[in-house]
């Protein structure tokens, strides 16, 4: 299969989004005026637009509604009609699922929010002249700026960043344009920025009844996603695709796996395989390595910020793909470690002790640690929720809208929070009991299968049940070493 069978004009920035004070007359999008600003959205990107004497409400992407799948975007948006306040509006979408941008207008306020974990990305100039899908886009009116701060310009050209291509905290390569972080809405009048979740404390729940809800959840959302899309869903032997997995078994859904796209595949392949052998579901096999368009690689390039070649390999379909990405918000990542800094952060995320990320990450902890403690919650949650699910995650979901719709039914903030009510205990990323509840739930011959069988879970599984885990990762580092050195004498006797 060949990547870039789109027209080329149509895919570039496919289903992006432009919000601006400034006319941008080439780029041939349909536009409608949000009071001073025009509004652009790509062809592909829907955009739904409610209003009536009090206020006017616009939405670019979709939200699904799990307690009545059948409604569309339009009856979802003019219930929010009923609504009095913005924050009565905002506080609405917490139980919907989707990837959107709700843009908010009355007589005074003008306000601009996105879906629970930012997989619709926006970025904005420090102007707040313009709103957009990415920097490229913003810069279609506004001029970047390069950074004067030394160690920024440094962190931006080395090979630490351009090995993945990823923003982090609320800043991005140019000094005047940011990212808005989820949980957050902007205000247009007062160009400012604002936290608005958490806000109370979070309520603790018993594993039971978390798993009955959950499991409510998501087959409501996948139900309502079915009713507009034909759905194609990966198996694979991780949890979240068998929760996923059995969740969607009374709808029509294609299923297949991936085949040569890294670490594991052939687990992922043979256990997805005999998964949906067991429940009588046709699987079919995608293979990863499949030659890209030099079109299409031109196109990804121009229309994406610092593009990562790999997440062309979609390829282009009508279908819309279900992906189990954001449960690491709920399956501790990050140990809960009172103690982290800025430094031990950039090695969480990936950028090795750099000042420049250290400086911001620290700035993170200072401005939400002890907030998000004294509302009942664990840090690094949502440190994952807002550090990593909102740029390496959002990014991969942008990079999939070229070529693909893509959505996680986890993208709810209703859902998220549930999940975090249950006991930490019970999250643990390689046990993770809470998932096995799911599971039960909703076929225990399901349980009778491995869950991600593979040597290292296999591992960190038993160092965990034995509690010694975290005290081997902390030394692991001089027992390899030590190994080495053994091996290393053993040749030379």
């Amino acid at each position: 299969m060949t990547v870039g069978q789109m027209n080329t004009d149509e895919r570039m920035f496919n289903r992006q989004f432009l919000l601006s004070n400034i006319e941008c007359e080439n780029l041939g999008w349909k536009f409608v005026k949000v009071a001073e600003y025009y509004l652009y959205a790509h062809p592909n990107l829907e955009l739904t637009i409610a209003a009536d004497d009090h206020i006017e409400l616009f939405l670019l992407g979709y939200f699904f509604d799990y307690r009545v799948p059948e409604r569309t975007n339009s009856d979802m948006l003019h219930s929010l009609l009923a609504c009095r306040s913005f924050e009565d509006v905002q506080t609405a979408t917490d139980e919907f699922s989707g990837t959107f941008v709700l843009i908010y207008k009355s007589v005074d306020t003008l306000r601009l929010f996105h879906d629970a974990c930012g997989q619709r990305e926006v970025f904005y100039d420090t102007t707040f002249s313009a709103f957009g899908s990415q920097p490229k886009l913003i810069e279609k009116v506004v001029t970047g700026e390069e950074w004067s701060d030394p160690q920024a310009c440094e962190f931006y050209q080395s090979e630490l960043f351009y090995k993945q291509r990823i923003f982090f905290a609320d800043i991005t390569h140019r000094s005047n344009i940011k990212r808005l972080s989820p949980n957050h809405y902007a205000d247009l009048r007062t160009t400012s920025i604002h936290r608005f979740f958490p806000a109370k404390p979070i309520v603790k729940s018993a594993l039971d009844d978390v798993a009955t809800k959950a499991v409510e959840m998501l087959k409501g959302y996948l139900k309502a996603a079915s009713l507009r899309y034909q759905l194609d869903i990966a198996v694979t032997a991780g949890y979240d695709t068998r929760v996923l997995f059995l969740a969607s078994l009374d709808l029509p859904c294609n299923y297949y796996v991936h085949l040569n796209y890294g670490p594991d595949c052939d687990i992922d392949a043979e256990y997805g395989q005999i998964l949906a052998k067991t429940y009588s579901k046709p699987i079919a096999l995608k293979d990863w390595k499949i030659e890209i368009a030099d079109s299409a690689r031109e196109v990804h390039e121009a229309s994406i910020d610092f593009a990562r070649p790999r997440q062309m390999k979609y390829g282009s379909s009508d279908n819309m793909i279900i992906d189990g990405h954001l449960a690491g918000v709920y399956r501790n990542v990050f140990p809960n470690d009172e103690q982290a800094t800025g430094a031990k952060l950039t090695h969480w995320f990936g950028f090795g002790g750099n000042p420049f990320a250290e400086a911001q990450y620290d700035i993170w902890l200072r401005k939400n640690k002890n907030l998000i403690k004294s509302l009942g919650y664990d840090y690094p949650d949502l440190l994952y929720w807002e550090g990593r699910a909102a740029n390496w995650l959002a990014k991969r979901k942008t990079e999939a809208a070229l070529y693909v719709e893509s959505f996680s039914p986890f993208c709810s903030r209703a859902y998220l929070v549930l999940m975090l009510s249950a006991e930490r205990k019970y999250r643990d990323k390689h046990l993770h009991k809470l998932y096995k509840a799911m599971i039960y739930k909703m076929s225990p011959m399901a349980l009778k299968i491995p869950l991600n069988p593979t040597r290292s879970y296999n591992k960190a599984r038993m160092l965990k049940r034995l509690g010694i885990y975290y005290l081997y990762i902390k030394y692991r580092g001089k027992l390899n070493l030590i190994a080495y050195l053994q091996r290393f004498k053993s040749r030379k006797k």
